[in-house]
This record gives C-alpha cells, structure tokens and sequence, in this order.
C-alpha cells in the first residue's frame, strides 16, 4: 500500500480474524476515504471505522470531532 501524503509503502498488518477495516472521514457534506488536517485546515466532522471479521460480521463505530461541535 502506498501511503498517498509521503508516496512510501504503508506498512500493512493483517489480523487473524479480520477481513477488512477501513476508516473514512466525513468533511460535513460526503465520506471520504483519506483526510489531509494541513491539507484541509481543520478536523473532518466525523470519523467511522468499519470492521468485518472473517465469519462475516460487520461492526461500526462513528465518532464526531471537535469540528462538529467547537467549544463556544
């Protein structure tokens, strides 16, 4: 896997158990898969993990950011 911000290979680690895990941010009007916070000068307003293990069970977890809600 490449790593898209420093063009390296991304070292990638594989889970007994796991057959996939992605993580998408939420930029306030789409998900996208990658987030770039000097890019973007800012933090997404959510991020979401989703999980399937081997056997087919599927497992999501969102999150919002300080984005979604700034200390007034």
């Amino acid at each position: 896997t490449v790593n898209p911000y420093l063009g390296e290979k991304a070292a990638s680690v594989m889970l007994a158990g796991v057959r996939s895990f992605e993580v998408s941010y939420f930029n306030g009007s789409s998900w996208v898969k990658a987030w770039d916070s000097g890019g973007e000068k800012r933090l997404p307003v959510a991020v979401r993990a989703a999980v399937t293990l081997a056997g087919g069970e599927e497992f999501n977890v969102l999150a919002r950011t300080m984005a979604a809600n700034p200390p007034g």
